[in-house]
């Protein structure tokens, strides 16, 4: 099977309240004019692009994820439902456009992932907080809790916890952001920890 070539230059979603992880599978509705030109080029082309969370101003975060389109249906009224599965971090280095949607160049963003024992202790810690909040009621999927127990890449561990679990959605892009792994989980279980107290 062929790997799969990330563009140099990818379009924009600029969107509030959504921070996107690699490897997770986000719904989308999509329904702008521009994002449904966006979403037409992409559809033609790699099926590939970013979605930053916009700040108070509506103006993109430089750092995101870049995704590739898994499914799409189109509906009659000219929108589109899809999910997108998220591929990698990147950095939004310079935009090349702004209309009729925004295009990036992009640089992509490598996860440091060290050798270190106590990265065990949060990889417990967050599986831990995983069934805290199961236990509270909180609902997830049923097969949730085992799949994060079996889950062997430990990136994509935090990622998923990450994007399903913390609440404040700064604190989701603080995460997202980090690309020391030890870091990552500090920050993580950090917020499991205020979250489960609350």
């Amino acid at each position: 099977m062929p790997s799969l070539t990330i563009p140099p230059e990818v379009s924009v979603m600029i969107l509030p309240e959504t921070v996107f992880y690699p490897k997770v599978l986000l719904p989308l509705y999509i329904f702008e004019p521009r994002y449904r030109l966006m979403l037409e080029k992409a559809l033609e082309e790699s099926r590939i692009f970013a979605v930053s969370l916009a700040s108070d101003l509506m103006k993109p975060h430089s750092i995101a994820s870049i995704g590739i389109i898994r499914a799409c249906v189109d509906n009659p009224d000219g929108s589109s439902n899809l999910v997108l599965q998220g591929l990698t971090r990147v950095r939004l280095i310079e935009f090349l456009q702004d209309e009729p949607y925004p295009i990036a160049k992009i640089e992509i963003l490598r996860s440091d992932s060290p050798d270190d024992p106590e990265i065990d202790a949060l990889v417990s810690k967050t599986l831990e907080y995983v069934h805290l909040f199961k236990e509270k009621g909180i609902e997830m999927p049923e097969w949730m809790e085992d799949f994060l127990k079996n889950l062997s890449d430990r990136d994509t561990l935090v990622d998923m916890v990450s994007y399903g679990f913390v609440e404040n959605v700064s604190e989701k892009q603080k995460i997202l952001e980090a690309l020391n792994l030890k870091e990552r989980f500090q920050r993580l279980v950090h917020n499991l920890k205020k979250q489960s107290e609350g």
